[in-house]
């Protein structure tokens, strides 16, 4: 996948964001507050897919997990548009590998309408961002949209369901996704972090997740540490697959190397000197500085690929 809604809005409120999301994901902390309110809006936006009536969903995970099939969404999708389905939900639809799934379509004499489902009192700006990325995407892939809405949390919860018109807002982004999607997309896949610098985009709109890696003295530190995270919850995912062999374990064996490299190095030593110390944040997920728990995996993956 290139770039998704979410990450489209997270990389315009800050690109480091974005290639952090995709690079360092370790580094990642989501508030509990702001846990509950991504479980509360997911509750919403089920209850909301009901409310005209019977619909199709097109939501497929992959075997075994809960990881959207974002390519099998994709065709489902395409399937139940060529067949007029009156309701479809979760629709997915790919251009160039920039994805997005809409909570709502909603077959009219010419084409769909879409409901944006958001469970807040009103329509924030960011909400129309959101339902104008969607719409360049299913504008780019041929769907006839008219009107586009965002479903607001009205007063009455025997009803709660408040669909306000965003159309002309909606459809007035596209030029702007436009013109900023293909930099994300080059930004997102580049070597080295962005350089910026923190300011008002930290909160706003949202709380970045990153917010206490990019305020800390030592980030370069914290970014070697997660970058070797990730290399070893590759290599655990990959030997997790049952079966997995050196054909399908051929993948990750540069992962490997570099986290073979950095057990032995001086840099491991003083990360695990210091996080002994307690010199590292709490947040930090830490179980490539547990020197079995590296070593266990590192013998795994040569036995199974014949190395051992």
């Amino acid at each position: 996948m290139a770039i998704s809604k979410t990450d489209f809005m997270r990389g315009m409120q800050c690109p480091k964001m974005l290639w952090l999301d995709k690079h360092r994901p370790a580094l990642k902390v989501i508030p509990e507050e702001t846990r509950r309110k991504l479980d509360a809006g997911t509750d919403f936006g089920d209850r909301a897919m009901g409310m005209f009536g019977p619909y199709e969903e097109m939501t497929v995970y992959r075997p075994g997990t809960r990881i959207p099939d974002t390519a099998a969404m994709v065709r489902r999708t395409l399937e139940h548009l060529e067949a007029g389905t009156p309701v479809i939900c979760e629709a997915a639809f790919s251009n160039y590998n920039n994805y997005c799934a809409v909570d709502i379509l909603r077959k009219t004499e010419s084409g769909y309408d879409f409901y944006e489902v958001k469970n807040s009192p009103k329509v924030d700006p960011q909400f129309v961002r959101d339902a104008g990325f969607q719409y360049y995407i299913m504008a780019r892939c041929k769907v006839k949209i008219g009107k586009i809405f965002i479903v607001i949390h009205g007063p009455d919860e025997e009803d709660p369901f408040v669909p306000v018109d965003v159309t002309k807002e909606a459809k007035g982004y596209y030029r702007w996704i436009n013109d900023n999607i293909w930099d994300l997309n080059r930004m997102q896949k580049q070597g080295e972090e962005p350089e910026t610098e923190p300011g008002d985009r930290c909160s706003d709109p949202y709380e970045c997740w990153y917010y206490g890696y990019c305020h800390s003295p030592r980030r370069e530190q914290l970014s070697r540490i997660a970058r070797n995270e990730t290399h070893l919850n590759a290599l655990r995912r990959a030997l997790s697959r049952p079966g997995a062999g050196p054909q399908e374990l051929s993948s990750v064996r540069e992962r490997a190397e570099a986290l073979s490299r950095y057990l032995e190095s001086e840099d491991w030593k003083q990360d695990f000197a210091d996080d002994e110390a307690g010199l590292l944040p709490g947040w930090l997920r830490r179980g490539v500085l547990s020197e079995d728990g590296i070593y266990n995996v590192l013998e795994e993956y040569g036995e199974r690929m014949g190395m051992r």
